[in-house]
């Protein structure tokens, strides 16, 4: 590349973080470098595709002598961009500025400082959802045009739906590619300043908005700071963004990756970003799940765990009724006779509670929460009952199966499974017989009046069983972090693995899964996954597409 130099102009200007210095003044010495290509004025011998540099003196020695600086760093830095403001054929500017009379109290020739400084390329995503969109856009493209930054292309406006569950319009997205002078930080604020204007507001994260301005790429730099991370981390995941980018800056070739716009475009799997969530488009997002006047079921008699897990998340206060079996639970939500059940899915012990699995799938609910309810079985008899009394132990098989050691010193003790732990209490209790027990939670033995004879009697002092909530609406909360799914695949080699590498391709995290027989298709079965995440995450929202695409059946269990 060709230069053009001015080497030492003496300048007498009002520099120095004295105030003596500010006040008289001193002498200065500045050399410019600047860069251009003068191919041109060369070729033609021709001064307008060159610098003048009588011109450029008289430039220097004018900013120096209108400005006070404290450090001549700063001098140095607003000089070297001011340069490239106003000669736009000035590719880089490198601006040394010497002072021979620095007050430093002991003899030197000059004291000096330099800085270069050059033009940047940048590409901005833009778009709103708000009011007239295209004047949004199209005003933030104005407010980013200042001196030092000019538009240099502008792509073509795309229509497209919004990421996450909150209900809005749809956005309209363009990419501009830009040449700036700005540092990131400085290009950050104009983008900021430009939505401010637009009257931007942050109330709801994934929310509609005026305007959004995003700055995707910086010349090829890798930049991570906690308010700017550059490139975009997401950009190769959007298609909305890559889109626009291919209009301006197909061949700009990402560092990490190594791919240019038109590569990662066309890596991304079809149509992942273009059309709406299908199912999830009725998602309902809040900050806590409604519960003024509610009504909730949980299988069982009073006190089951179920009950003790409802209380645990709702609090005892809450209006509450029994079912007799997990589908009348679920049903009744369906139907919309209660708010919500409260059902049993799994146990750190014995497992998935398969029944409550494939009731998931019968009935038109979603799960909108969990809770975890640490098991303490207890044995309990009538009043007066003494252990040596007991002939028969009463309790749901899972829990006379937690209990196994335990029964297991004891023998003689004839075992019956009933269809609930309260249930056991329950009969013990209207049966009257010292020589029966039950072993059920500590709460039924406060309900129903029955002697503790013996508590914590669960091998596993650790168990835990975790229960579901169930909503007809498909309530998401913001603090949602898992996902709940359930797929039926061809009967095929190479069907699940496709499947699950998607979750790996967005980088999620799976976290269970389980397999159920389908009905009437013997040694074929559905799948029940969880993996992290909420949906308003545009990578979950794209791995759930392409799991639908990917599934012969598919369920959206839910968010919670």
């Amino acid at each position: 590349m060709d230069h053009i130099r001015i080497t030492d102009l003496e300048i007498y200007a009002n520099h120095g973080v004295f105030k003596e210095e500010q006040k008289l003044g001193q002498k200065f010495l500045v050399s410019v470098d600047m860069e251009l290509d003068l191919s041109e004025a060369a070729a033609g011998d021709d001064l307008t595709k060159s610098v003048h540099y009588g011109e450029v003196a008289g430039f220097v020695d004018k900013f120096m002598k209108e400005h006070t600086f404290k450090l001549i760093e700063t001098a140095a830095a607003s000089l070297a961009r001011q340069l490239l403001i106003d000669r736009p054929n000035v590719i880089t500017a490198t601006v040394s500025i010497k002072k021979p009379w620095a007050p430093v109290g002991l003899p030197l020739e000059t004291v000096s400082a330099s800085v270069k400084r050059g033009r940047h390329r940048a590409v901005i995503a833009i778009g709103s959802n708000l009011g007239d969109r295209e004047a949004y856009v199209r005003g933030g493209i104005a407010d980013v045009t200042e001196p030092g930054t000019r538009v240099l292309k502008v792509s073509e406006f795309y229509e497209t739906k919004p990421l996450g569950p909150v209900e809005q319009g749809d956005f309209i997205n363009a990419c501009i590619l830009v040449e700036t002078v700005l540092e990131p930080e400085e290009l950050l604020d104009l983008c900021h300043r430009a939505e401010q204007n637009a009257k931007r507001t942050r109330e709801v994260h994934w929310g509609p908005r005026t305007l959004d301005m995003d700055i995707i790429t910086y010349d090829d730099a890798i930049i991570e700071m906690d308010n700017l991370q550059i490139p975009h981390p997401q950009m190769h995941k959007r298609s909305f963004v890559l889109k626009p980018m291919a209009d301006v800056d197909p061949d700009w070739r990402h560092p990490r990756f190594l791919k240019t716009v038109s590569q990662m475009l066309s890596d991304l799997p079809s149509d992942v970003s273009d059309r709406p969530l299908f199912e999830l488009e009725d998602l309902v997002l809040v900050r806590e799940l409604p519960e003024d006047g509610i009504k909730v079921l949980y299988q069982g008699v009073p006190g089951a765990y179920a009950q003790a897990a409802m209380f645990k998340f709702f609090g005892e206060d809450v209006k509450a009724e029994n079912v007799a079996e997990w589908s009348d639970a679920a049903k009744a939500v369906a139907d919309g006779r209660a708010d919500y059940a409260v059902l049993p899915i799994e146990n750190s012990n014995a497992g998935i509670v398969s029944q409550v699995m494939d009731i998931l799938l019968e009935y038109e609910t979603y799960i909108v929460a969990e809770e975890m309810l640490p098991v303490k079985h207890a044995l309990m008899g009538v009043p007066g009952a003494k252990m040596e009394d007991i002939e028969t132990v009463y309790s749901h098989p899972q829990a006379l199966m937690q209990c196994a050691h335990y029964l297991d010193e004891r023998r003689e003790w004839r075992q019956i499974s009933l269809k609930n732990t309260a249930v056991s209490a329950k009969k013990v209790l209207e049966d009257g017989d010292k020589s029966q027990a039950a072993i059920a939670s500590e709460i039924s033995a406060r309900i129903y009046g029955l002697e503790l004879l013996d508590t914590g009697i669960n091998d596993n002092k650790n168990n835990i069983t975790r229960f579901v909530i169930l909503s007809k609406k498909p309530i998401v909360r913001y603090s949602a972090s898992k996902i709940s799914i359930c797929v039926e695949l061809n009967h095929e080699a190479g069907a699940l693995y496709k499947l699950l590498s998607y979750i790996s391709i967005f980088g999620l995290n799976m976290s269970k899964i389980e397999s159920r027989p389908i009905p009437g298709r013997n040694f074929e079965y559905r799948f029940f996954i969880d993996f992290e995440g909420n949906v308003g995450q545009e990578e979950v929202s794209n791995a759930l597409r392409m799991i639908r695409r990917a599934s012969n059946k598919f369920w959206f269990l839910g968010n919670y």
